[in-house]
Protein backbone atom coordinates (compact mmCIF):
# COMPACT_ATOMS: atom_id res chain seq x y z
CA UNK A 1 0.00 0.00 0.00
CA UNK A 2 0.94 3.62 -0.80
CA UNK A 3 1.21 5.55 2.22
CA UNK A 4 2.20 9.01 0.34
CA UNK A 5 4.85 10.93 2.56
CA UNK A 6 6.99 8.81 4.11
CA UNK A 7 8.14 9.45 7.48
CA UNK A 8 11.21 7.40 9.02
CA UNK A 9 9.50 4.15 8.37
CA UNK A 10 6.03 5.30 9.82
CA UNK A 11 3.41 2.28 9.15
CA UNK A 12 0.26 4.90 9.61
CA UNK A 13 -1.62 6.42 6.63
CA UNK A 14 -1.64 9.56 7.70
CA UNK A 15 -3.13 11.30 4.48
CA UNK A 16 -6.15 8.63 4.81
CA UNK A 17 -6.27 9.77 9.09
CA UNK A 18 -6.58 13.41 7.51
CA UNK A 19 -8.81 12.88 4.98
CA UNK A 20 -11.24 11.05 6.89
CA UNK A 21 -11.14 13.51 9.76
CA UNK A 22 -11.61 16.41 7.54
CA UNK A 23 -14.70 14.81 5.43
CA UNK A 24 -16.53 13.83 8.77
CA UNK A 25 -16.18 17.47 10.14
CA UNK A 26 -17.30 18.62 6.27
CA UNK A 27 -20.33 16.14 6.79
CA UNK A 28 -20.88 17.56 10.43
CA UNK A 29 -20.58 13.39 11.68
CA UNK A 30 -19.74 12.60 15.37
CA UNK A 31 -16.30 12.30 14.98
CA UNK A 32 -15.63 9.67 17.11
CA UNK A 33 -18.04 7.17 16.30
CA UNK A 34 -17.10 8.40 12.90
CA UNK A 35 -13.33 7.21 13.21
CA UNK A 36 -14.48 4.14 15.18
CA UNK A 37 -16.60 3.18 12.35
CA UNK A 38 -14.15 3.96 9.86
CA UNK A 39 -11.28 2.57 11.49
CA UNK A 40 -13.25 -0.84 10.50
CA UNK A 41 -12.56 -0.32 6.54
CA UNK A 42 -8.51 0.10 7.22
CA UNK A 43 -6.16 -2.10 5.36
CA UNK A 44 -3.73 -2.28 8.28
CA UNK A 45 -3.71 -2.50 12.01
CA UNK A 46 -1.27 0.59 12.46
CA UNK A 47 -3.70 2.89 10.69
CA UNK A 48 -6.50 1.44 12.44
CA UNK A 49 -4.92 1.67 15.66
CA UNK A 50 -4.53 5.69 15.03
CA UNK A 51 -8.07 5.74 14.10
CA UNK A 52 -8.91 4.45 17.66
CA UNK A 53 -6.59 6.40 19.59
CA UNK A 54 -7.68 9.66 17.69
CA UNK A 55 -11.59 8.60 18.43
CA UNK A 56 -10.67 7.59 22.30
CA UNK A 57 -8.67 10.95 23.12
CA UNK A 58 -11.86 12.72 21.19
CA UNK A 59 -14.62 10.87 23.43
CA UNK A 60 -12.44 11.68 26.53
CA UNK A 61 -13.46 15.56 25.93
CA UNK A 62 -10.49 16.99 24.36
CA UNK A 63 -10.63 18.75 21.31
CA UNK A 64 -9.47 17.01 17.46
CA UNK A 65 -6.34 19.77 18.16
CA UNK A 66 -5.64 18.64 21.48
CA UNK A 67 -6.30 14.81 19.83
CA UNK A 68 -3.46 15.22 17.13
CA UNK A 69 -1.08 16.30 19.58
CA UNK A 70 -1.38 13.78 21.63
CA UNK A 71 -1.49 11.29 18.65
CA UNK A 72 1.87 12.93 18.08
CA UNK A 73 3.97 12.57 21.14
CA UNK A 74 4.75 8.64 19.79
CA UNK A 75 5.83 10.28 16.64
CA UNK A 76 9.15 11.16 14.92
CA UNK A 77 9.97 14.40 15.17
CA UNK A 78 9.50 15.22 11.07
CA UNK A 79 5.57 13.94 11.11
CA UNK A 80 5.46 15.53 15.04
CA UNK A 81 5.95 18.46 13.53
CA UNK A 82 3.20 18.39 10.64
CA UNK A 83 0.83 17.21 13.26
CA UNK A 84 1.29 20.15 15.31
CA UNK A 85 1.50 22.59 12.54
CA UNK A 86 -2.32 21.09 11.38
CA UNK A 87 -3.60 22.15 15.02
CA UNK A 88 -2.74 25.77 14.69
CA UNK A 89 -5.05 25.67 11.60
CA UNK A 90 -9.29 26.20 12.87
CA UNK A 91 -9.87 23.31 10.23
CA UNK A 92 -7.12 20.87 11.49
CA UNK A 93 -8.57 18.05 9.45
CA UNK A 94 -7.76 19.72 6.09
CA UNK A 95 -5.00 21.63 7.09
CA UNK A 96 -3.22 18.17 7.97
CA UNK A 97 -4.55 16.60 4.42
CA UNK A 98 -3.08 19.47 2.76
CA UNK A 99 0.53 19.80 4.83
CA UNK A 100 0.71 16.01 3.84
CA UNK A 101 0.57 16.47 0.73
CA UNK A 102 3.17 18.93 0.54
CA UNK A 103 5.28 16.95 1.77
CA UNK A 104 4.63 13.92 -0.52
CA UNK A 105 5.04 16.63 -3.26
CA UNK A 106 8.46 17.54 -1.71
CA UNK A 107 9.77 14.53 -1.34
CA UNK A 108 8.81 13.29 -4.71
CA UNK A 109 10.74 16.00 -6.12
CA UNK A 110 13.75 15.13 -4.37
CA UNK A 111 13.15 11.11 -5.66
CA UNK A 112 13.31 12.69 -9.34
CA UNK A 113 17.29 12.76 -8.55
CA UNK A 114 17.55 9.51 -8.79
CA UNK A 115 15.80 9.48 -12.32
CA UNK A 116 18.59 12.87 -12.97
CA UNK A 117 21.12 11.10 -12.15
CA UNK A 118 20.84 7.66 -13.22
CA UNK A 119 22.73 7.51 -16.50
CA UNK A 120 25.44 9.67 -15.09
CA UNK A 121 26.27 7.51 -12.20
CA UNK A 122 26.56 4.04 -14.67
CA UNK A 123 28.82 5.93 -16.72
CA UNK A 124 31.15 6.90 -13.27
CA UNK A 125 30.86 3.49 -12.04
CA UNK A 126 32.48 2.11 -15.95
CA UNK A 127 35.10 4.42 -15.10
CA UNK A 128 35.61 2.88 -11.41
CA UNK A 129 35.17 0.01 -12.80
CA UNK A 130 38.72 0.13 -14.93
CA UNK A 131 40.63 1.27 -11.46
CA UNK A 132 41.09 -1.92 -10.34
CA UNK A 133 43.00 -3.40 -13.16
CA UNK A 134 45.17 -0.34 -13.28
CA UNK A 135 45.97 -0.19 -9.51
CA UNK A 136 46.98 -3.83 -9.97
CA UNK A 137 49.22 -3.45 -13.14
CA UNK A 138 51.43 -0.63 -11.55
CA UNK A 139 51.90 -2.60 -8.71
CA UNK A 140 53.09 -5.34 -10.74
CA UNK A 141 55.41 -3.44 -12.81
CA UNK A 142 53.25 -4.36 -15.90
CA UNK A 143 53.79 -1.30 -18.06
CA UNK A 144 56.38 -1.15 -20.51
CA UNK A 145 57.31 2.17 -19.80
CA UNK A 146 58.89 1.12 -16.05
CA UNK A 147 60.81 -1.26 -17.73
CA UNK A 148 64.41 -0.41 -18.24
CA UNK A 149 64.26 -1.23 -21.51
CA UNK A 150 61.54 0.91 -22.69
CA UNK A 151 63.49 3.75 -20.45
CA UNK A 152 66.27 3.02 -23.73
CA UNK A 153 64.23 3.28 -26.41
CA UNK A 154 62.21 6.51 -25.53
CA UNK A 155 65.40 7.76 -24.67
CA UNK A 156 67.22 7.18 -28.09
CA UNK A 157 64.30 8.94 -29.60
CA UNK A 158 63.06 11.66 -27.70
CA UNK A 159 66.55 12.79 -26.49
CA UNK A 160 69.64 11.49 -29.04
CA UNK A 161 72.19 14.42 -28.09
CA UNK A 162 71.78 13.54 -24.28
CA UNK A 163 73.33 11.27 -21.85
CA UNK A 164 71.60 7.86 -20.93
CA UNK A 165 71.45 8.52 -17.51
CA UNK A 166 69.89 12.23 -17.31
CA UNK A 167 67.38 11.06 -19.84
CA UNK A 168 66.65 7.95 -18.38
CA UNK A 169 65.92 9.69 -14.80
CA UNK A 170 63.88 12.43 -16.54
CA UNK A 171 61.74 9.85 -18.09
CA UNK A 172 61.35 8.14 -14.77
CA UNK A 173 60.14 11.56 -13.35
CA UNK A 174 57.78 11.89 -16.21
CA UNK A 175 56.22 8.68 -15.73
CA UNK A 176 55.77 8.11 -11.92
CA UNK A 177 54.03 11.79 -12.35
CA UNK A 178 52.19 10.58 -14.94
CA UNK A 179 50.78 7.75 -12.83
CA UNK A 180 50.47 9.69 -9.65
CA UNK A 181 48.23 12.03 -11.97
CA UNK A 182 46.37 8.82 -13.18
CA UNK A 183 45.64 7.83 -9.84
CA UNK A 184 44.84 10.82 -8.28
CA UNK A 185 41.82 11.30 -10.89
CA UNK A 186 40.65 8.03 -10.39
CA UNK A 187 40.55 8.18 -6.74
CA UNK A 188 38.70 11.72 -7.48
CA UNK A 189 36.22 9.67 -9.85
CA UNK A 190 35.42 6.76 -7.62
CA UNK A 191 34.93 10.08 -4.64
CA UNK A 192 32.49 11.57 -7.45
CA UNK A 193 30.90 8.70 -8.09
CA UNK A 194 30.23 7.24 -3.88
CA UNK A 195 28.67 10.93 -3.47
CA UNK A 196 26.23 10.37 -7.09
CA UNK A 197 25.41 6.86 -5.57
CA UNK A 198 24.31 8.63 -1.89
CA UNK A 199 22.68 11.10 -3.78
CA UNK A 200 20.56 8.57 -5.95
CA UNK A 201 19.88 6.19 -2.94
CA UNK A 202 19.09 8.32 -0.26
CA UNK A 203 18.04 11.75 -1.84
CA UNK A 204 15.14 13.05 1.30
CA UNK A 205 18.08 12.25 4.21
CA UNK A 206 20.41 14.66 2.71
CA UNK A 207 18.09 16.89 2.45
CA UNK A 208 18.81 17.66 6.18
CA UNK A 209 23.04 18.29 5.14
CA UNK A 210 24.06 22.03 4.89
CA UNK A 211 26.73 20.51 2.24
CA UNK A 212 24.16 18.96 -0.37
CA UNK A 213 23.13 22.84 -0.69
CA UNK A 214 26.30 24.07 -1.60
CA UNK A 215 26.47 22.06 -4.18
CA UNK A 216 26.81 23.07 -8.34
CA UNK A 217 23.37 22.06 -9.34
CA UNK A 218 22.46 19.69 -7.48
CA UNK A 219 22.63 22.29 -4.28
CA UNK A 220 20.57 24.75 -6.23
CA UNK A 221 17.98 22.02 -6.85
CA UNK A 222 17.50 20.98 -3.08
CA UNK A 223 17.53 24.57 -2.69
CA UNK A 224 14.47 24.97 -4.58
CA UNK A 225 12.49 22.20 -3.64
CA UNK A 226 13.10 23.44 -0.13
CA UNK A 227 11.31 26.78 -0.70
CA UNK A 228 8.87 25.40 -2.95
CA UNK A 229 7.79 23.08 0.34
CA UNK A 230 7.96 26.52 2.39
CA UNK A 231 5.89 28.61 0.36
CA UNK A 232 3.44 25.67 0.16
CA UNK A 233 3.37 25.18 3.71
CA UNK A 234 2.89 28.83 4.06
CA UNK A 235 0.30 29.10 1.74
CA UNK A 236 -2.04 27.16 3.99
CA UNK A 237 -1.20 27.95 7.20
CA UNK A 238 -1.70 31.80 6.55
CA UNK A 239 -4.95 30.82 4.03
CA UNK A 240 -6.32 29.26 7.29
CA UNK A 241 -5.39 32.47 9.63
CA UNK A 242 -2.88 31.80 11.42
CA UNK A 243 -0.93 34.65 12.70
CA UNK A 244 2.45 35.23 10.51
CA UNK A 245 4.81 34.19 14.06
CA UNK A 246 3.25 30.82 14.70
CA UNK A 247 3.36 30.10 11.05
CA UNK A 248 7.02 30.72 10.58
CA UNK A 249 7.55 28.89 13.68
CA UNK A 250 5.32 25.86 12.46
CA UNK A 251 7.19 25.85 8.76
CA UNK A 252 10.44 25.84 10.70
CA UNK A 253 9.86 22.54 12.27
CA UNK A 254 8.76 21.00 9.80
CA UNK A 255 11.73 22.27 6.94
CA UNK A 256 14.24 19.56 7.11
CA UNK A 257 17.25 22.26 5.52
CA UNK A 258 19.24 23.78 9.03
CA UNK A 259 19.70 27.15 7.71
CA UNK A 260 16.17 27.79 6.49
CA UNK A 261 14.94 26.57 9.60
CA UNK A 262 16.99 28.95 11.46
CA UNK A 263 16.14 31.72 9.54
CA UNK A 264 12.79 30.96 9.97
CA UNK A 265 12.98 31.10 13.72
CA UNK A 266 14.83 34.64 13.51
CA UNK A 267 12.10 35.94 11.37
CA UNK A 268 9.47 34.85 13.74
CA UNK A 269 10.61 36.65 16.81
CA UNK A 270 11.49 39.67 14.01
CA UNK A 271 7.89 39.42 12.95
CA UNK A 272 5.84 39.31 16.20
CA UNK A 273 7.89 42.81 16.68
CA UNK A 274 6.33 43.75 13.83
CA UNK A 275 9.37 43.78 11.65
CA UNK A 276 7.93 42.88 7.85
CA UNK A 277 9.29 39.44 7.02
CA UNK A 278 10.41 40.72 3.33
CA UNK A 279 12.78 42.56 5.73
CA UNK A 280 13.74 39.75 8.30
CA UNK A 281 14.53 37.49 5.40
CA UNK A 282 16.36 39.78 3.28
CA UNK A 283 19.79 39.39 5.38
CA UNK A 284 20.55 36.24 4.27
CA UNK A 285 23.18 36.78 2.11
CA UNK A 286 22.08 32.92 0.53
CA UNK A 287 18.15 33.38 0.37
CA UNK A 288 16.65 33.93 -2.73
CA UNK A 289 16.28 37.26 -4.46
CA UNK A 290 12.89 35.86 -6.23
CA UNK A 291 11.67 34.98 -2.95
CA UNK A 292 12.69 38.20 -1.02
CA UNK A 293 11.41 40.37 -3.99
CA UNK A 294 7.88 38.90 -3.52
CA UNK A 295 7.30 39.68 -0.12
CA UNK A 296 8.33 42.89 -0.23
CA UNK A 297 5.58 45.65 0.14
CA UNK A 298 3.51 46.05 -2.89
CA UNK A 299 0.94 48.97 -3.78
CA UNK A 300 -1.66 46.25 -5.11
CA UNK A 301 -1.34 44.77 -1.52
CA UNK A 302 -1.99 41.01 -2.62
CA UNK A 303 -2.11 38.89 0.66
CA UNK A 304 0.99 37.08 1.78
CA UNK A 305 -0.65 33.86 1.70
CA UNK A 306 -1.53 34.24 -2.07
CA UNK A 307 2.12 35.66 -2.76
CA UNK A 308 3.53 32.01 -1.08
CA UNK A 309 1.04 30.56 -3.60
CA UNK A 310 2.63 32.23 -6.41
CA UNK A 311 5.53 31.29 -5.29
CA UNK A 312 4.82 27.55 -4.79
CA UNK A 313 3.80 27.26 -8.22
CA UNK A 314 6.69 29.61 -9.65
CA UNK A 315 9.70 27.14 -7.65
CA UNK A 316 7.71 24.05 -8.86
CA UNK A 317 8.05 25.38 -12.65
CA UNK A 318 12.01 25.61 -12.20
CA UNK A 319 12.81 22.79 -10.26
CA UNK A 320 11.44 21.13 -13.61
CA UNK A 321 13.81 23.43 -15.75
CA UNK A 322 16.77 22.32 -13.02
CA UNK A 323 16.05 18.39 -13.59
CA UNK A 324 15.87 19.00 -17.51
CA UNK A 325 19.29 20.87 -16.67
CA UNK A 326 20.95 18.15 -14.21
CA UNK A 327 20.31 15.85 -16.30
CA UNK A 328 21.76 17.07 -19.36
CA UNK A 329 24.70 18.46 -17.98
CA UNK A 330 26.08 15.79 -15.37
CA UNK A 331 25.14 13.26 -18.62
CA UNK A 332 28.00 15.73 -20.91
CA UNK A 333 30.33 15.84 -17.85
CA UNK A 334 30.73 11.99 -17.17
CA UNK A 335 30.68 11.33 -20.52
CA UNK A 336 33.97 13.47 -21.41
CA UNK A 337 35.09 12.03 -18.04
CA UNK A 338 35.62 8.88 -19.60
CA UNK A 339 37.69 9.86 -22.21
CA UNK A 340 40.82 10.60 -19.34
CA UNK A 341 39.50 7.85 -17.18
CA UNK A 342 40.02 5.31 -20.10
CA UNK A 343 43.75 6.29 -20.65
CA UNK A 344 45.66 4.23 -18.60
CA UNK A 345 43.69 1.23 -19.58
CA UNK A 346 43.99 2.41 -22.83
CA UNK A 347 47.88 2.65 -22.03
CA UNK A 348 47.96 -1.16 -20.80
CA UNK A 349 46.31 -2.79 -23.97
CA UNK A 350 49.44 -0.86 -25.33
CA UNK A 351 51.60 -2.19 -23.09
CA UNK A 352 50.16 -5.75 -23.68
CA UNK A 353 50.33 -5.51 -27.51
CA UNK A 354 54.51 -4.44 -27.06
CA UNK A 355 54.66 -7.33 -25.01
CA UNK A 356 53.23 -9.86 -27.53
CA UNK A 357 55.41 -8.46 -30.44
CA UNK A 358 58.36 -8.92 -28.57
CA UNK A 359 57.92 -12.18 -27.70
CA UNK A 360 56.65 -13.14 -31.42
CA UNK A 361 59.80 -11.53 -32.05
Amino acid sequence: MNHGASFGGSPVDWERLADVVSQSVRADLPLPNALEALAEDCPDQATQSAFRQLAGFISQGMSLQDGLRRLSEAQSRELRAILEASTLCPQPGVGLSRLLKLKRHYQGSLRDLRAAVGYPILCGLVMVAGFPIVLLQWLMGGFSPMLPGGFADIGSTSCATCSPASSSSEMVIQIWVWWLASILFLVIIVLATAVLLVIALEPIRLSSANWIYRMPLVGKYYKTAALSYLAGVMTELLGQGVRMPAALTAAARVSQWPKLKKALEEASRCTAEGIPLAEAMAHHPWMSATFVAFLAESPQNIPLEERFRILCSLFDRHISSLRAVLERNLTGIMLLGLIPALMPVFAWFVAVQSYLAAFSG
